[in-house]
């Protein structure tokens, strides 16, 4: 016991209390800073601020004064820089504290109407793309001519399919309370090269689009086929092909009303097709 209080008395006298504070302050500090940076899929800010780091450890090392008092003195136009790149991830943190709680029973509820609306569409022959919103927002990444903010229901989905616009893929966005966000959305993103692999390359247009953001969100995709009278999903960077409106409606409500679950997207959706 004395050579444990002497062990303690020895480091205290090596390490002072204030340092020992001002090292778990700024490792705490850090680290959170990183954890809220790698909350940005859209863009890889953790990456920059590694970089920053690095740099700025090089340069004390290799003793350069000039290149440490640049980033010294840049540092918090680096941090103003990173707060702009990360506006959306704070405006959804901002929304989802001001929004109350959507009931599990009236998510159900909207689903439903959507399979409804959806069959209404292959009953006419349309071509629609829906994309369903959930908790990283798309207003970076989606082109919205207006916003709408309307309630899914059959009448005015009957409504807003009359407003397809000609020459155009009849792209709806939907948020996860249900309500239609804007019709005759587009792609906002610009499709990488290197990203695109040579199975998606033969892709249409909108499957490569679709894979890129839903590998960059938790986005999902859902295409309605009139001429197969069936529905392609796109979710995590995966795509299931020819599902019916069953399987859909299965897996949508499992994916949105139980978000929490870790399975992968893809083979979700394989066994909820098998099972049926």
């Amino acid at each position: 016991m004395n050579y444990l209080s002497y062990l303690l008395a020895t480091l205290v006298r090596i390490l002072p209390y204030r340092d020992i504070i001002e090292v778990l302050f700024f490792a705490a500090a850090i680290y959170y800073i990183q954890l809220w940076l790698k909350q940005d899929k859209s863009r890889n800010l953790i990456l920059g601020f590694y970089i920053y780091c690095a740099l700025f450890c090089a340069s004390y090392y290799a003793d350069l004064p000039v290149l440490r008092f640049i980033l010294f003195v840049f540092a918090p136009s680096i941090a103003m820089l990173f707060i702009i790149l990360h506006q959306e991830s704070l405006q959804k943190n901002f929304i989802t504290l001001s929004n109350p709680a959507v009931p599990i029973k009236d998510q159900g509820n909207w689903i439903d109407e959507l399979i409804m609306c959806s069959l209404t569409a292959l009953n006419r022959h349309r071509d629609i793309i829906l994309v369903l919103e959930r908790k990283d927002p798309l207003k970076s990444l989606i082109h919205a001519p207006y916003f709408i903010y309307a309630e899914l229901k059959k009448d005015v989905f009957d409504i807003l399919l009359e407003k397809q616009m000609p020459g155009n893929e009849y792209m709806i966005w939907i948020n996860q309370q249900g309500k239609i966000v804007s019709i005759n959305s587009s792609w906002k993103t610009q499709l990488d090269e290197d990203w695109i692999s040579q199975e998606a390359e033969h892709m249409h247009v909108w499957k490569q689009h679709a894979l890129y953001i839903t590998s960059k969100t938790d986005a999902l995709a859902l295409k309605i086929n009139p001429l197969s009278r069936s529905f392609d999903v796109i979710t995590q960077g995966g795509i299931v092909e020819d599902m019916n409106a069953e399987a859909v409606t299965t897996y949508l409500k499992k994916q949105l009303l139980t978000g929490k679950r870790k399975e992968r997207a893809v083979s979700s959706m394989q066994q909820t097709q098998k099972s049926l």
